[in-house]
């Protein structure tokens, strides 16, 4: 790329300057709390994002044998993205390709039916933050069952379900959209499998890019915007925010 006037960066993980964990630590971590919850009878939820991590996450399991071992269902807007990466044979090896079920239709039933069933099994579906989507309807029906395991892995939005679910302590009430409640006794944990840039990633990409007339900060929490600002005292760095409007 050639003279930039200006960069326009998103800031999700601003405000991150800590070392992340090797992902080969996440991705080990993650499998066992899966398998762990499997064993002893229980259920996994996996909320994912349903175009690229639904995929990412369905290639761990595929990779750590998860898939071939337990039952995997996919539901919601992630069976599209089945079927595409499926067809094509680059998600999951052919031969594990038959162990996958899908949720077909939308017909409420079917899935009380796999809920009841006391057959262990992982469930992948969007939305990531339990916004909407399959996701939050398995969600609120697994969430006060102590054997089953609420695993979230992507980023969660400050006060969506997701957010708060993590900071919900079990034996405690939590709200959901429709604004009936349910008792946490499920284990949730979050998995950083986001490929979003650290403080340290858009340091250097302002550097690389050396825009001539500034950076506009977009995608971001407040605090993360100001992180990534102070980081360059000397260069015209500015946050943006929903509604308003910037001349360039």
């Amino acid at each position: 790329i050639g003279d930039v006037d200006y960069l326009v960066t998103e800031t999700t993980y601003g405000g991150r300057t800590d070392a992340e964990s090797l992902r080969k630590d996440i991705e080990s971590d993650f499998v066992r709390e899966v398998e762990n919850t499997l064993q002893r009878g229980g259920k996994v939820l996996l909320p994912t994002l349903a175009i690229g991590r639904s995929a990412e996450v369905m290639s761990i399991l595929s990779h750590y044998g998860v898939l071939g071992r337990w039952p995997v269902w996919v539901d919601g807007a992630a069976r599209n993205m089945l079927d595409i990466y499926t067809k094509y044979g680059i998600l999951v090896e052919e031969k594990k390709q038959k162990l996958l079920r899908k949720v077909i239709g939308n017909n409420p039933k079917d899935r009380f039916a796999l809920l009841k069933s006391s057959e262990p099994c992982v469930i992948l579906a969007p939305s990531g933050m339990l916004t909407g989507g399959w996701s939050s309807f398995y969600a609120k029906r697994m969430v006060s069952n102590s054997k089953n395991l609420i695993a979230l892995t992507c980023y969660q939005a400050v006060n969506f379900l997701g957010y708060r679910l993590l900071r919900t302590r079990p034996g405690h009430s939590i709200g959901f959209e429709d604004n009936s409640c349910a008792i946490v006794r499920a284990q949730t944990r979050q998995f950083n499998f986001s490929s979003h840039a650290q403080n340290r990633d858009l340091v250097s990409l302002v550097n690389r890019m050396n825009p001539k007339k500034g950076v506009l900060l977009i995608h971001g929490e407040e605090r993360s915007m100001q992180s990534l600002q102070s980081a360059f005292p000397n260069r015209n760095i500015q946050p943006t925010y929903v509604g308003e409007k910037i001349m360039i």
